[in-house]
């Protein structure tokens, strides 16, 4: 209970209340996609979703050489999930560059080697 004086000089008093939204859960990151290389260089872009009011500090982006895909991959977000798992397994020779900034959505990496396959995962913290 909270009392107060209007702008007359009378006394008031109200009982708070309070409300809660219910809870929306933000939507993952989208699965990065190459938006340019050269040579010795890859940019790469993502979508960073619906976040729910949930403000997102930094992206993680993290990449890895890896072996080519098989010749019948398609891409699929399954086929995807599993060479994501890789970059868990080989730890030692990921690399991973950290953006911060919520409306943050691409990163350029360079140095790469010439003629190699690439795998990449995003995710926000």
């Amino acid at each position: 209970r909270a009392s107060y004086m209007d702008m007359y000089g009378n006394g008031r008093a109200y009982t708070n209340t309070s409300f809660v939204t219910s809870f929306t859960e933000p939507d993952q990151v989208s699965a990065p996609f190459l938006k340019s290389r050269t040579s010795t260089t890859l940019e790469i872009e993502w979508q960073r979703g619906y976040t729910g009011g949930c403000s997102i500090e930094k992206f993680d982006v993290q990449y890895r050489r890896t072996t080519p895909p098989p010749a019948n991959w398609s891409g699929t977000p399954e086929e995807a999930a599993v060479l994501a798992v890789s970059l868990s397994e080989g730890v030692e020779e990921t690399q991973e560059q950290t953006i911060f900034g919520q409306e943050s959505k691409s990163v350029v990496f360079f140095l790469m080697e010439s003629s190699q396959h690439y795998v990449t995962r995003v995710r926000a913290w």
